[in-house]
């Protein structure tokens, strides 16, 4: 840029303009912090409806298993809506969660070596 050029204030209105996203850009993060903290006192998993295990079908379908109101439900969840598929008598038991194999595991599963 010529010096003549900021001299006649381009410069500063482009200073102004950088700022102005920069404050825009501050805000939609702070806005995003504050929704995390509110949603996580809001409801949780210590309200009436808990969510206590998840599975993905599909892009967009997936079986739920949750405690709402002192039911156990398993729901399907879809583009069509959300459908009950079973109601559990009793609160039914999770089987363990077995832990996913390090990145160095798989390669070797891949590979075919033995651990």
């Amino acid at each position: 840029m010529e010096p003549s050029s900021l001299a006649d204030g381009t410069g500063a209105a482009a200073l102004r303009a950088f700022l102005a996203l920069l404050a825009v850009v501050a805000a939609i993060f702070a806005t995003a912090w504050f929704a995390r903290r509110v949603r996580g006192r809001l409801g949780g998993s210590a309200g009436w409806f808990r969510v206590r295990a998840a599975h993905a079908l599909g892009p967009r379908e997936r079986v739920l298993l949750v405690d709402a109101a002192g039911a156990h439900l398993l729901l399907s969840v879809g583009s069509q809506g959300v459908r009950v598929l079973h109601r559990y008598a009793a609160e039914p038991e999770l089987p363990e969660a077995v832990p996913a194999p390090s990145f160095g595991q798989a390669l070797a599963r891949m590979r075919g070596e033995a651990q």
